[in-house]
């Protein structure tokens, strides 16, 4: 029907229905250009619209044709108010087809000036009639023909009117698909989200889908329960699983839905019901719906929907970092580590999560680690108990096995010496969170077991061999079983460079077994402190500069310039040891 005009020019209608004489030098009231074709006279008098909507619906070349035709050419404010009536912003907001059934509308086969025009209905190359009256000026049905009127054309005659005309019944037909309706419509979160999820190609595809969109405030509520601030900060992963449960394959308008499950694109059913109105999961269908799209059809909802695999998250300890960007490492660690069951199901812990930048920085390779591995370090972040800030202990014993250090200082409050808390009190579910910017790493022993390692990978082989000559020599003096103890201690540890200028300084020792074993003690006893005293402790733990070594004389501190006893430079802090803390120097001290 929208092309008839377009296939042929079948006169379809008597010329006697609407002229009262055909005698054509009444007909042509202005003389006849033979030069000038309707679409030239249109141009020519500023009918802009309407030549640009014949232009984008092809309808020139017709209407350059030998006619000839009547065309009601509506102004160019007559089109605007079209516009504003179908809530669209331009002429490219409507398709082809629906221009040609609305221009066609206003065309009529027959030259027809407005002397020769009776009251009688009339039918238009469209196929539909139109009404044309005389009774109150020349109306076309109930529209007012205007100024200018009987323009002359080489194939016939336009008539000026001040509306559009719209046959009955007309519905525009969609001209974007479900992402630029989403966009166009103000489902402004909607768009983001699927924009950040890399889903805006998919849901172009030719479809068709049933999209259940949420509205902003959804969104913002989702947010709100997840303890968001932006659709930004939530896992591209996570918004993928979510968006597929809104979409069903197949166009389904409201008419068509019936009670019961259906299949998304995320693979889980939802569940549709009717009673009282449509509900999915139990979110209401609102307005606006059965808005058709090229591709599809969606239907708003005022909730936005959770697949069972997220949702499990929601109100848990992991909630803050399962649905923040900067937590995907953590969660997949925990996934690696079969310990997302573990932590959910538990009543109340204390996770200490470090960031994405905090993995990175550890150098720790999770894809080449065992699921043991990663449990062992994951469980070193995790305290069985809910930990407020306010009720910071000075150690807590972690799920690993191993206690974790705090250091609540006015430099901040870090834990093991170095991790520091950037934010505290994340509360979720049973738990809470605190952030951290590095991972813990349980250690790999006492202070001498951390030594040997050391000592396996090429430094401090020296000291090894100063603690190991020390062995068998009786308590206090066995430093090996000294320090292999409860303690906890702080340990100086001088590098193999520092020992080798300890024994260039006394032209009796080129090992280290020229030194008297007694004067061995005593020089490792005086790098000894007692106490677990991290970096940021220290300011605390001195007293006028000084702390007491297990010698039993004073070493004293420079902390502006980490210096022990004006000469050793503090050159490595806070290397973990389950019995206490070894910090690096480069000097042999010397007891005063």
């Amino acid at each position: 029907m929208r092309n008839t005009f377009l296939l042929s020019f079948l006169i379809l209608f008597s010329l006697s229905f609407v002229l009262l004489s055909c005698d054509d030098d009444d007909n042509n009231m202005d003389g006849d250009d033979s030069s000038n074709d309707i679409v030239a006279v249109l141009q020519a008098n500023d009918f802009n619209v309407l030549a640009a909507a014949a232009i984008q619906a092809g309808l020139v070349e017709t209407l350059q044709g030998d006619g000839p035709f009547t065309v009601f050419a509506p102004t160019d404010a007559a089109f605007a108010q079209l516009l504003i009536d179908l809530g669209v912003d331009g002429l490219g907001d409507i398709s082809n087809s629906d221009l040609v059934e609305v221009l066609t509308y206003h065309v009529v086969a027959a030259e027809v000036y407005s002397a020769d025009v009776a009251n009688v209905d009339v039918t238009t190359v469209n196929g539909a009639d139109i009404t044309l009256a005389t009774t109150d000026g020349i109306t076309v049905n109930g529209v007012s023909v205007v100024s200018p009127f009987d323009l002359a054309a080489s194939n016939g005659v336009v008539h000026a009117i001040d509306e559009v005309l719209v046959p009955e019944g007309f519905e525009l037909s969609p001209t974007k698909d479900i992402v630029a309706t989403a966009v166009a419509s103000g489902y402004s979160s909607l768009a983001a989200a699927l924009t950040r999820a890399d889903l805006i190609s998919a849901l172009q595809a030719d479809g068709p889908f049933t999209v259940f969109a949420p509205t902003d405030a959804a969104f913002a509520t989702l947010l709100t329960t997840i303890g968001q601030e932006s659709i930004d900060d939530v896992p591209v992963d996570v918004l993928v699983e979510i968006l597929k449960y809104h979409v069903v394959s197949g166009e389904v308008p409201s008419s068509a839905v019936t009670a019961g499950n259906v299949a998304t694109l995320q693979g889980d059913e939802i569940t549709l019901a009717t009673e009282g109105g449509i509900t999915v999961n139990g979110a209401k269908v609102v307005s606006p719906f059965d808005v058709e799209t090229t591709n599809g059809i969606i239907h708003t909802i005022d909730a936005v929907l959770v697949p069972e695999d997220v949702l499990a998250f929601v109100g848990t300890v992991l909630e803050p970092a399962y649905f923040n960007k900067n937590f995907t490492t953590l969660i997949t660690a925990a996934v690696k580590a079969d310990l997302v069951t573990t932590i959910l199901d538990a009543e109340a812990l204390t996770i200490f999560a470090p960031t994405n930048e905090a993995f990175t920085a550890s150098g720790i390779d999770l894809d080449a680690a065992t699921s043991t591995e990663v449990a062992d370090i994951l469980k070193y972040h995790v305290v069985g108990s809910k930990v407020l800030s306010s009720g910071i202990p000075a150690n807590a014993e972690t799920l690993q096995g191993d206690d974790i250090y705090f250091s609540l200082v006015d430099a901040g409050n870090f834990i093991n010496g170095s991790a520091e808390i950037t934010t505290v009190d994340v509360e979720s579910g049973t738990g809470v969170v605190h952030i951290i910017e590095e991972v813990l790493e349980p250690a790999a022993g006492t202070i001498v077991d951390v030594t040997s390692a050391l000592a396996d990978d090429g430094s401090f082989t020296s000291l090894l061999a100063a603690l190991t000559r020390t062995a068998g020599e009786g308590s206090p003096q066995d430093l090996v079983a000294v320090l292999n103890g409860a303690g906890p201690y702080t340990v100086f540890a001088p590098t193999d460079a520092a020992f080798t200028e300890l024994l260039d300084s006394n032209e009796d020792w080129t090992t280290l077994n020229d030194i008297p074993i007694a004067t061995l003690v005593d020089v490792l006893k005086y790098h000894v402190v007692s106490g677990r005293v991290y970096d940021v402790d220290l300011a605390g733990a001195l007293t006028a500069n000084k702390a007491a070594s297990v010698e039993g004389t004073d070493l004293t501190f420079d902390l502006t310039e980490l210096t022990i006893n004006t000469s050793a430079n503090i050159t490595g802090t806070n290397v973990h040891a389950t019995n206490g803390v070894i910090h690096v120097i480069d000097e042999v001290l010397l007891i005063p």
